[in-house]
C-alpha cells in the first residue's frame, strides 16, 4: 500500500510540473488511444464471434451430413443382409449343410458386395460358418438382443467396437418354407481410416470416432499436430448433447464439434469433426493491422493540432513564464519581449510595468535593509557587551562569593573551631575537678552540646570550602563530600570516572565542585532516593558529569517556572556555573522516573597537568 501510495505521489508531483501544452498533448493522446482500443476489440470481437458462429453453423451441417450418411449405410447394409438371407444358394446350402457350398457362397458374396465380415450361425447363436478378419468378436457381435432382432426379422443396424476397430453390423434371419428360422445371417462393414478419410474428402472436416478408449480418425498416423487433438475427443466421450470447444495444438487453433452417435443396441459413442481457424486468427491480425494505422493517424493529429497550439499560443506564454521566474530570482533588468496574440501582447505589456514598479520597489527595499542592518548590528555590538559586561559580574560576583567563602571558612577554621574546641578541652577538665555529681552532668551535658556545635562548624567550612578540592583535586573532593552527605541520609553513591583525570585551573575545578554539590545536597534533600551514582568522564577535549537518581523526580519546566517567578537559585546557579564556564546544561527528570543531570564543560588542555588514570570508585 505505501508503494502504491508513493507511486501515486510521484505521478502527481510529475504531472504538476508538466507545462499545459504537453499536459493537452497528454490528454488528447490518451482519449485517442482509449477511442482506439474500444473500438478495435468492438470491431476484433465481432469479426471473431461472426466468423465462429460461421464455423460452428458448418460444423452442425457436416455433423447432420455425417450422421445420415451412416444412418444410410446402415440401412442399405441390413437390405443387403435380408436379401442375402434369401438367396436359393445359401438356402440350399443351409437345408443340405453343405459346408463347402456355403463357403464358395459366402466368399463370392464378400467379393462382390463388399463386405468386410460375413457370419452365417444356428439359431441358436453356433458359428456354421464366418469370412471375417482376425480380432473380430462373434460372441459380442450375436448378442441375445440382435439374435431376437433376427428372429423377429428386424431390420436395425447397430455399431460395435471389436478387435480395435469400429464396425457397423446388421443381423438378418434365414427362414425356412415352414416359416421357422433355421439360421442368422450377420455382415458388418469397418468404420475405419479409410472410411472415414473418403467421408472427410467429401465433407471437407476430419472425423474421429470414439468411446473413450478407442480412436478412429480421417486423419494419416504422420499428421502428429492434429492427433494430439485426440485428448480432447477423448476427454468428450460419453457426452449427451453437441459441444463447441477450441483446441490450440503448436501454434495453430481448430474448432472442435462433439455429438453423440446413438443407433439401436449400440454402444456410447462420440463423433468429433474439427476444423482448423487460422482464417479467424489472419482476419483478426489483418483487422488488428488496420486499426493500429488509424490508431497513429488519429494520435498523429492531436499532435500536429497540440504542435500548431504550442507555437500559436504556447510559445509566447511560455516565454512570460520565463520573464515571470525572472523577475521571481530578482532579475528585473532585463525587458519582456511583446510578441504574439494581441492578448498575449497585452499580458508581456503588462509584466513590464510590473517589472518597472516592482524594481523600484525593491531598490527602496534594499535601502531600508541596509539602515535596518546597521542598526541591528549596531544594537547586537550593544547586546553583547552588555552581555560580556554581564559575565564578568557574573564571574567576578561567583568569585567573590568564593572568596567569601574561603574568608569566612578560614575564620570558622582558625577562631571558631579553636574557641569550640578550647571550650571542650576546659568543660573536659573542669568535669573530671568537680566534685558535685550535678555539676559533673551539666558540665558533661555543655561538652556534648560544644562537641556538636564544633562537628556543625566543621562541616559548615567544609561546604565552604573543602580543603580536598585545594590539596588533592576534585574527583577526591567530590568523592569525599558525596559520601560524607547521601550515607548518612541513607542512600547508596557510587562514583566512577573514565578517562585521565586531569587537574584544571581553580575556578574551573570550584564551579565544577559547586555543581556537584548542589546536586548531591538536592538529593539528599528532596529525592527521596536510595541509589544515586555520579559519572566523570575525561575526554581530549571536555569534562563530562551526570549524576543521576532512582528520587521521585519532578516536571523539570514546571519547577524551572516557579524558581523563576519566585527567585529561587538552586537549578539555575547550576545552569549559570556551568554556561560561565562554557559548557552544557541538561536535566532530564519526570515525577516517579528519577532525575538525571548531564553537563559538559570543555577542557583547556594547555593549562590542564595528567594524574594517574584511577579506577572506578564506589561502594
Amino acid at each position: 500500500m505505501r508503494t502504491v501510495r508513493e507511486l501515486r505521489d510521484k505521478v502527481v508531483h510529475a504531472w504538476e510540473h508538466l507545462n499545459t501544452a504537453i499536459k493537452l498533448l497528454i490528454v488528447i493522446d490518451i482519449l485517442a488511444i482509449c477511442l482506439l482500443v474500444v473500438f478495435f476489440a468492438t470491431i476484433r470481437t465481432t469479426i471473431i464471434q461472426q466468423m465462429r458462429a460461421n464455423i460452428d453453423v458448418n460444423l452442425h451441417y457436416h455433423f447432420n451430413t455425417l450422421h445420415t450418411i451412416l444412418a444410410r449405410e446402415g440401412r442399405y447394409l441390413c437390405a443387403e443382409a435380408h436379401a442375402l438371407a434369401g438367396l436359393e444358394d445359401i438356402t440350399d446350402a443351409l437345408n443340405t449343410r453343405d459346408v463347402r457350398h456355403l463357403r464358395r457362397t459366402i466368399a463370392s458374396i464378400r467379393n462382390t458386395h463388399n463386405l468386410d465380415v460375413v457370419y452365417i450361425a444356428t439359431d441358436a447363436g453356433d458359428v456354421l460358418l464366418s469370412a471375417a478378419p482376425h480380432g473380430f468378436d462373434f460372441a459380442t457381435a450375436i448378442t441375445q438382443s440382435a439374435v431376437q432382432k433376427g428372429r423377429l426379422n428386424d431390420h436395425a443396424y447397430r455399431f460395435l467396437i471389436s478387435g480395435g476397430e469400429v464396425w457397423m453390423t446388421c443381423t438378418a434371419p434365414h427362414i425356412r418354407s415352414d416359416g421357422q428360422t433355421d439360421a442368422l445371417l450377420l455382415l458388418a462393414r469397418a468404420i475405419d481410416h479409410d472410411y472415414l478419410r473418403d467421408v472427410s474428402t467429401s465433407l471437407g472436416s476430419d472425423i474421429f470416432i470414439t468411446d473413450g478408449q478407442l480412436l478412429v480418425s480421417s486423419l494419416p498416423p504422420e499428421d502428429h499436430d492434429r492427433l494430439l487433438l485426440a485428448g480432447y475427443i477423448l476427454d468428450s466421450a460419453g457426452i449427451t448433447e453437441q459441444r463447441f470447444q477450441d483446441a490450440r495444438i503448436n501454434g495453430a487453433t481448430y474448432r472442435l464439434l462433439m455429438a453423440p452417435l446413438r443407433s439401436t443396441d449400440s454402444p456410447a459413442l462420440t463423433i468429433g469433426l474439427l476444423q482448423p481457424i487460422g482464417l479467424i486468427e489472419n482476419t483478426s491480425q489483418q483487422a488488428t493491422l488496420r486499426i493500429i494505422v488509424l490508431g497513429i493517424l488519429l494520435i498523429g493529429m492531436p499532435f500536429v493540432l497540440t504542435q500548431f497550439l504550442v507555437r500559436a499560443i504556447f510559445k509566447p506564454l511560455r516565454s512570460l513564464m520565463r520573464a515571470a521566474e525572472a523577475i521571481a530570482a530578482g532579475h528585473l533588468d532585463q525587458p519582456i519581449q511583446v510578441e504574439g496574440t494581441a492578448e498575449v501582447q497585452a499580458l508581456a505589456t503588462s509584466f513590464n510595468q510590473m517589472r518597472i514598479r516592482l524594481q523600484a520597489y525593491m531598490e527602496e527595499q534594499r535601502r531600508w535593509n541596509e539602515e535596518l542592518d546597521a542598526q541591528v548590528r549596531a544594537r547586537t555590538r550593544e547586546l553583547e557587551q552588555l552581555f560580556r559586561i554581564r559575565d564578568q559580574l557574573v564571574a567576578k560576583l561567583i568569585f567573590a562569593q568564593e572568596e567569601e567563602r574561603q574568608r569566612i571558612a578560614r575564620d570558622l577554621h582558625d577562631e571558631t573551631s579553636q574557641a569550640l574546641a578550647s571550650l571542650v578541652v576546659a568543660l573536659g577538665t573542669e568535669g573530671r575537678l568537680t566534685h558535685d555529681e550535678k555539676t559533673r552532668q551539666r558540665l558533661e551535658q555543655v561538652k556534648r552540646l560544644a562537641i556538636a556545635a564544633l562537628e556543625g562548624v566543621k562541616r559548615i567550612v567544609l561546604d565552604l570550602r573543602p580543603r580536598l578540592l585545594d590539596d588533592f583535586g576534585l574527583l577526591p573532593a567530590i568523592q569525599w563530600y558525596a559520601e560524607e552527605r547521601l550515607y548518612q541520609e541513607g542512600v547508596d553513591v557510587t562514583i566512577e570516572t573514565e578517562g585521565n583525570e586531569a587537574r584544571l585551573p581553580s575556578h574551573i575545578e570550584i564551579g565544577v565542585f559547586r555543581v556537584i554539590q548542589e546536586a548531591v545536597n538536592n538529593i539528599a534533600r528532596h529525592a527521596h532516593a536510595t541509589q544515586a551514582r555520579i559519572r566523570m568522564a575525561w575526554q581530549s577535549d571536555k569534562l563530562v558529569v551526570e549524576i543521576e537518581d532512582d528520587g521521585y523526580g519532578f516536571d523539570v519546566q514546571k519547577h524551572m517556572s516557579d524558581m523563576r517567578r519566585n527567585g529561587g537559585l538552586g537549578l539555575l546557579s547550576m545552569q549559570e556555573r556551568v554556561a560561565l564556564a562554557g559548557g552544557t546544561f541538561t536535566i532530564d527528570s519526570a515525577p516517579g522516573m528519577g532525575t538525571r543531570i548531564r553537563f559538559e564543560i570543555p577542557l583547556p588542555r594547555s593549562e590542564a597537568k595528567d594524574v594517574q588514570d584511577p579506577s572506578t570508585v564506589g561502594r
